[in-house]
């Protein structure tokens, strides 16, 4: 078996462009967008479909994934010889996945690694903003721009974004979001039809566990520089586009606030969390303070919630209750959840 890894996207199409049968192993957030970059480069003639392990519990099985159809890999023995496998997934999985591909006698292997999956999301991040630039509704009597702190379906604090963005709009508002980074919630928006676009940022949680480790904090505070762009594009972003309010997501954004201060819009925070309990704190305590302070308003989704912010801020912060429409969420029925009584 030959095993190959590629630092850039134009490497590894390449490489891909002179095999006659592409298989990617992984239908996961990893696969689709390796897919999606394939597509984008003109390979899709060349990818014979997606394989897994097992296809049980496999969300897109019954619909296959970016067009195409998902297989266990068994299935696909017969082009071990004349396919080049793709493992799209995080790295974590490449051991245990290569081994079970040398055991099914498949002979070209390529890895997906941390550098070129992060390639891959900007790439395909640079190519949608371009492509799919936003427009707001014109009948919009206020132009809301939400700053999300993650780009997760599964996220709590996403998905009520989502419907905050829908409610907003019944409202007669003009709504837009703004993700930090690739994910899997944009379908969430697609379906709610909500525009969005992606700004890359860093947010500013940094992780006390390791407030002692010197180079992490030396790599965290060259993310946070980085974000200089990302604020500036906001800035650029938020005039063309004539934006009245500003929504920070969760206490873990902040660089949509940063751009709002600097085109003098007024800005709201949701505080949806205590990062304190998840383990993190503000990588600049005393600046973030400051600007949070700034901000027009500070809605926090619960008394509690409330109650573990300073006393300065909590006098101008309101409490919403958070909700999420329950007959979208899929709950498999348990038998000893239907019990008077669990045992």
């Amino acid at each position: 078996m030959t095993r190959q890894t590629y630092d850039t996207e134009k490497q590894l199409v390449r490489c891909l462009g002179e095999n006659r049968h592409i298989i990617l192993y992984g239908a996961g957030m990893v696969g689709e967008l390796v897919c999606r970059r394939l597509l984008a480069n003109g390979l899709s003639g060349k990818i014979t479909g997606f394989a897994v392990s097992k296809k049980v519990g496999v969300p897109w099985e019954d619909r296959g994934l970016c067009g195409f159809s998902i297989y266990e890999i068994n299935e696909l023995k017969a082009y071990k010889k004349a396919a080049v496998v793709l493992i799209a997934t995080l790295p974590n999985l490449h051991k245990e996945i290569a081994e079970h591909l040398y055991g099914l006698g498949f002979e070209k292997v390529i890895f997906v690694t941390l550098h070129l999956y992060k390639e891959l999301c900007k790439r395909y991040m640079s190519d949608f903003r371009r492509q799919n630039p936003i427009h707001f509704a014109e009948n919009g009597k206020t132009r809301v721009l939400l700053i999300a702190s993650d780009n997760n379906m599964f996220s709590g604090a996403f998905r009520c974004m989502a419907e905050l963005c829908g409610q907003l709009q019944e409202n007669g508002m003009a709504t837009a979001v703004i993700l930090p980074h690739y994910g899997t919630g944009t379908p969430l928006l697609e379906q709610k039809q909500i525009p969005y676009t992606y700004i890359p940022s860093q947010d500013w949680g940094y992780e006390v566990a390791k407030d002692r480790d010197l180079l992490t904090k030396i790599r965290f505070l060259a993310g946070m520089l980085k974000n200089y762009k990302a604020r500036q594009e906001l800035v650029v972003f938020m005039k063309e586009n004539r934006i009245d309010l500003v929504h920070c997501n969760t206490t873990y954004t902040y660089i949509g606030a940063l751009a709002a201060e600097k085109c003098g819009i007024p800005y709201v925070w949701h505080f949806r969390e205590s990062m304190a309990f998840q383990g993190y704190r503000f990588f600049m305590p005393c600046y973030a303070w400051r600007l949070i302070r700034k901000a027009a308003r500070i809605i926090t989704v619960s008394e509690y919630i409330k109650s573990l912010i300073p006393l300065e801020e909590r006098a101008s912060a309101v409490v919403v209750y958070d909700s999420v429409e329950v007959l979208e969420q899929f709950c498999k029925r348990r038998e000893i959840l239907q019990k008077k009584r669990c045992t």
